[in-house]
Protein backbone atom coordinates (compact mmCIF):
# COMPACT_ATOMS: atom_id res chain seq x y z
CA UNK A 1 0.00 0.00 0.00
CA UNK A 2 2.90 2.46 1.12
CA UNK A 3 6.10 2.47 1.95
CA UNK A 4 6.88 4.31 4.80
CA UNK A 5 5.64 6.20 7.79
CA UNK A 6 5.74 9.62 6.15
CA UNK A 7 4.58 8.78 2.90
CA UNK A 8 1.57 6.77 4.96
CA UNK A 9 1.48 10.18 7.31
CA UNK A 10 0.98 12.26 4.74
CA UNK A 11 -1.49 10.30 2.57
CA UNK A 12 -3.66 9.10 5.76
CA UNK A 13 -3.60 11.28 8.55
CA UNK A 14 -5.79 13.83 9.73
CA UNK A 15 -8.49 11.57 7.40
CA UNK A 16 -11.40 9.78 7.59
CA UNK A 17 -11.04 6.33 5.72
CA UNK A 18 -13.18 2.62 6.45
CA UNK A 19 -12.41 0.14 8.66
CA UNK A 20 -14.53 -3.20 9.13
CA UNK A 21 -17.41 -1.18 6.97
CA UNK A 22 -17.20 1.92 9.66
CA UNK A 23 -15.72 5.49 9.56
CA UNK A 24 -12.47 6.14 11.34
CA UNK A 25 -10.53 9.32 11.39
CA UNK A 26 -7.10 8.50 11.08
CA UNK A 27 -5.54 10.39 13.74
CA UNK A 28 -1.82 9.53 13.08
CA UNK A 29 0.50 7.12 11.44
CA UNK A 30 3.17 5.00 13.44
CA UNK A 31 5.25 1.80 13.26
CA UNK A 32 6.10 -0.95 15.50
CA UNK A 33 9.25 -2.91 16.70
CA UNK A 34 8.62 -5.35 13.43
CA UNK A 35 8.65 -2.13 11.03
CA UNK A 36 4.92 -2.44 10.36
CA UNK A 37 3.02 0.33 9.48
CA UNK A 38 -0.02 1.01 11.72
CA UNK A 39 -2.91 3.69 11.88
CA UNK A 40 -4.67 5.09 15.06
CA UNK A 41 -7.72 5.33 14.54
CA UNK A 42 -10.79 6.98 16.07
CA UNK A 43 -14.56 5.48 15.53
CA UNK A 44 -17.15 8.24 13.89
CA UNK A 45 -18.80 10.05 14.92
CA UNK A 46 -18.67 10.28 18.43
CA UNK A 47 -14.33 9.81 17.89
CA UNK A 48 -14.10 7.62 20.81
CA UNK A 49 -12.95 4.15 21.02
CA UNK A 50 -9.06 4.71 19.93
CA UNK A 51 -8.00 1.62 17.81
CA UNK A 52 -4.36 0.75 16.24
CA UNK A 53 -4.62 -1.23 12.77
CA UNK A 54 -2.01 -2.27 10.65
CA UNK A 55 -1.90 -0.57 6.80
CA UNK A 56 -2.26 -4.11 5.81
CA UNK A 57 -5.02 -5.57 7.69
CA UNK A 58 -7.95 -6.79 4.88
CA UNK A 59 -10.85 -4.35 6.65
CA UNK A 60 -8.96 -1.01 5.57
CA UNK A 61 -10.13 0.56 2.73
CA UNK A 62 -8.78 3.75 1.34
CA UNK A 63 -10.67 3.76 -2.04
CA UNK A 64 -14.05 3.36 -1.94
CA UNK A 65 -15.95 6.72 -0.40
CA UNK A 66 -19.54 7.36 -1.80
CA UNK A 67 -20.27 10.78 -0.29
CA UNK A 68 -23.87 12.23 -1.01
CA UNK A 69 -26.49 14.25 1.40
CA UNK A 70 -26.09 14.33 4.42
CA UNK A 71 -28.86 14.69 7.53
CA UNK A 72 -27.86 17.23 10.28
CA UNK A 73 -30.07 18.29 12.90
CA UNK A 74 -32.31 20.93 10.83
CA UNK A 75 -30.98 20.58 7.30
CA UNK A 76 -29.51 18.24 4.92
CA UNK A 77 -26.46 18.89 2.66
CA UNK A 78 -24.87 17.62 -0.31
CA UNK A 79 -21.10 16.85 0.55
CA UNK A 80 -19.01 15.79 -2.42
CA UNK A 81 -15.29 15.08 -2.74
CA UNK A 82 -13.40 17.76 -4.69
CA UNK A 83 -12.43 16.44 -8.37
CA UNK A 84 -8.92 18.27 -8.04
CA UNK A 85 -5.92 15.74 -7.31
CA UNK A 86 -5.37 15.86 -3.41
CA UNK A 87 -2.63 14.44 -1.49
CA UNK A 88 -4.90 13.32 1.32
CA UNK A 89 -6.56 9.52 0.11
CA UNK A 90 -8.62 9.53 2.65
CA UNK A 91 -11.70 12.09 2.98
CA UNK A 92 -10.08 15.12 4.20
CA UNK A 93 -10.99 18.84 4.89
CA UNK A 94 -9.21 20.08 2.21
CA UNK A 95 -10.98 17.66 0.05
CA UNK A 96 -14.80 17.47 1.22
CA UNK A 97 -17.03 20.02 -0.30
CA UNK A 98 -19.28 21.21 2.10
CA UNK A 99 -22.19 23.60 0.97
CA UNK A 100 -24.05 26.51 2.47
CA UNK A 101 -27.63 25.63 3.28
CA UNK A 102 -29.52 26.72 0.32
CA UNK A 103 -31.00 29.62 2.46
CA UNK A 104 -27.90 30.67 3.81
CA UNK A 105 -29.27 29.72 7.36
CA UNK A 106 -26.36 27.41 8.63
CA UNK A 107 -22.99 26.49 7.76
CA UNK A 108 -20.92 23.82 9.00
CA UNK A 109 -17.27 22.50 9.02
CA UNK A 110 -15.36 19.69 8.34
CA UNK A 111 -15.11 19.16 12.18
CA UNK A 112 -18.55 19.34 12.89
CA UNK A 113 -19.73 17.14 9.67
CA UNK A 114 -17.29 14.47 10.89
CA UNK A 115 -19.18 14.16 14.18
CA UNK A 116 -22.10 13.93 12.63
CA UNK A 117 -24.28 10.92 12.59
CA UNK A 118 -25.58 11.75 9.46
CA UNK A 119 -21.60 11.29 7.48
CA UNK A 120 -21.97 8.21 9.35
CA UNK A 121 -25.09 6.99 7.69
CA UNK A 122 -24.12 8.75 4.04
CA UNK A 123 -21.12 6.53 3.87
CA UNK A 124 -23.07 3.78 5.13
CA UNK A 125 -26.17 4.23 2.85
CA UNK A 126 -28.49 4.56 5.66
CA UNK A 127 -31.45 7.08 4.91
CA UNK A 128 -35.38 7.34 6.15
CA UNK A 129 -37.97 6.91 3.04
CA UNK A 130 -39.22 9.41 1.40
CA UNK A 131 -42.57 9.40 3.67
CA UNK A 132 -40.30 9.12 7.17
CA UNK A 133 -39.04 12.85 5.77
CA UNK A 134 -42.26 13.86 4.79
CA UNK A 135 -43.55 12.95 8.55
CA UNK A 136 -41.05 14.40 10.51
CA UNK A 137 -40.85 17.70 7.85
CA UNK A 138 -44.93 18.32 8.43
CA UNK A 139 -44.49 17.93 12.49
CA UNK A 140 -41.05 20.13 12.80
CA UNK A 141 -40.84 23.78 12.97
CA UNK A 142 -37.20 23.59 12.86
CA UNK A 143 -36.20 20.62 10.44
CA UNK A 144 -36.21 22.25 6.65
CA UNK A 145 -34.48 19.19 4.82
CA UNK A 146 -34.23 15.86 4.95
CA UNK A 147 -32.48 13.31 2.57
CA UNK A 148 -33.89 10.12 1.98
CA UNK A 149 -31.53 8.73 -0.34
CA UNK A 150 -27.63 9.75 -0.85
CA UNK A 151 -28.91 11.78 -4.40
CA UNK A 152 -32.14 13.00 -3.28
CA UNK A 153 -33.47 15.56 -0.56
CA UNK A 154 -37.07 16.65 0.35
CA UNK A 155 -37.09 20.35 1.54
CA UNK A 156 -40.10 21.74 3.15
CA UNK A 157 -41.11 25.72 2.75
CA UNK A 158 -42.61 26.42 6.32
CA UNK A 159 -44.05 29.48 5.11
CA UNK A 160 -45.49 28.35 1.79
CA UNK A 161 -46.21 24.72 3.15
CA UNK A 162 -44.96 23.18 -0.07
CA UNK A 163 -42.51 20.71 -0.75
CA UNK A 164 -39.26 20.56 -3.16
CA UNK A 165 -37.62 17.47 -3.81
CA UNK A 166 -33.91 18.11 -4.23
CA UNK A 167 -31.19 16.25 -7.03
CA UNK A 168 -27.68 16.64 -6.38
CA UNK A 169 -28.58 20.16 -5.01
CA UNK A 170 -30.90 21.04 -7.31
CA UNK A 171 -34.70 21.74 -7.40
CA UNK A 172 -36.30 18.92 -9.73
CA UNK A 173 -40.02 18.78 -8.32
CA UNK A 174 -42.33 20.70 -6.04
CA UNK A 175 -45.87 20.68 -4.77
CA UNK A 176 -47.85 18.71 -2.33
CA UNK A 177 -46.25 16.09 -0.80
CA UNK A 178 -49.07 13.67 -2.49
CA UNK A 179 -48.59 14.97 -5.77
CA UNK A 180 -45.36 16.77 -6.49
CA UNK A 181 -44.46 17.84 -10.09
CA UNK A 182 -41.50 17.17 -12.41
CA UNK A 183 -40.77 19.18 -15.49
CA UNK A 184 -40.51 17.62 -18.74
CA UNK A 185 -36.84 18.09 -19.16
CA UNK A 186 -36.46 16.06 -16.25
CA UNK A 187 -38.37 13.02 -17.14
CA UNK A 188 -35.27 10.98 -17.36
CA UNK A 189 -35.37 11.46 -13.42
CA UNK A 190 -38.81 10.16 -12.93
CA UNK A 191 -38.44 6.22 -13.14
CA UNK A 192 -35.14 6.62 -10.42
CA UNK A 193 -37.32 9.05 -8.09
CA UNK A 194 -40.87 6.52 -8.70
CA UNK A 195 -38.55 3.74 -7.65
CA UNK A 196 -37.65 5.58 -3.80
CA UNK A 197 -41.56 5.90 -3.33
CA UNK A 198 -41.85 9.52 -4.56
CA UNK A 199 -45.12 10.95 -6.10
CA UNK A 200 -44.43 13.05 -9.16
CA UNK A 201 -47.27 13.55 -11.73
Amino acid sequence: MYDTVEQTNLRLASSIVIYDDRPVYVDDVGIDEDGEIHLNVRLLPRLEKALCISINDPLLNIREFTLGYVNLPRISLYVTRAAVRQQKQGLAKGNMIIPFDRDGREAYSFAEIIRSAGLVDCLKNKYPNFNACVRQLESSDTIYSIAFNRRFALYHDKDLGFFEVMYRGNRVAWGEATSLTMPSNLSYLRELINELGVPIR
